[in-house]
């Protein structure tokens, strides 16, 4: 789609519900449009925030960061790879605290996750040769989302849109054959056929050839 000719190729493309990415000829009409950052249509009206992209666009949000406590990893197994291996249970592994690696207490790890809220506190997994119960416990939180709950509201919403649209096509569709009950199909065949016998008109037998 190309729009405003006058200021050159300017192409748009549509990425979510209301949301656009608009390729510029050159930085110095990007600079412009994201100078002025908000513009309104004449003829409808409507209301455009314009900002500069970049790579979190079209992403779910920002990855949340915390420092969690893993317990119950066996002493002579508490290596970095098995560290990292039994973090990536709950998320990312980021870093491994060295200094409470062969402590007896919980060794940390910085962990980076969807939301920090949702890392359980047990999960089973093997290592080595068995399987054990590890249990995991949030420290410290270094990044929070702070559109967390604005996404999860408009995913929802989204959702939900879906689920109405559906519902009504559903509804207003004509069921195929193969969507009628196998019951109800041979009862409208019967109907079918009884009607258009009792519409045949009977010839009287005196009157047939």
């Amino acid at each position: 789609m190309t729009i405003w000719p006058k200021d050159g190729d300017v192409r748009l493309m549509l990425l979510a519900q209301g949301v656009f990415v608009v390729r510029f000829p050159n930085p110095r009409v990007v600079a412009q449009i994201c100078y002025v950052g908000r513009i309104v249509l004449k003829t409808s009206g409507a209301i455009i925030n314009v900002t500069k992209w970049s790579s979190a666009v079209g992403s779910k949000g920002v990855m949340e960061v915390a420092w969690v406590k893993i317990s119950k990893v066996p002493l002579d197994k508490r290596s970095e790879r098995n560290m990292a291996y039994v973090a990536s249970l709950v998320g990312v592994p980021l870093e491994i605290d060295s200094a409470t690696l062969h402590r007896p207490a919980s060794p940390r790890v910085k962990v980076g996750c969807i939301n920090v809220d949702d890392i359980p506190s047990v999960a089973e997994a093997v290592l080595g040769e068995h399987f054990y119960d590890f249990y995991f416990e949030v420290d410290q939180v270094l990044v929070k989302d702070p559109n967390r709950g604005e996404f999860l509201l408009s995913s929802r919403k989204s959702n939900d849109k879906e689920k109405n649209d559906d519902v009504d096509t559903n509804m207003n569709k004509k069921p195929r054959n193969d969507e009628i009950p196998r019951g109800l199909w041979r009862k409208k065949m019967i109907m079918f056929r009884l009607g258009k016998k009792r519409a045949t008109p009977r010839i009287p037998r005196e009157h047939r050839i």
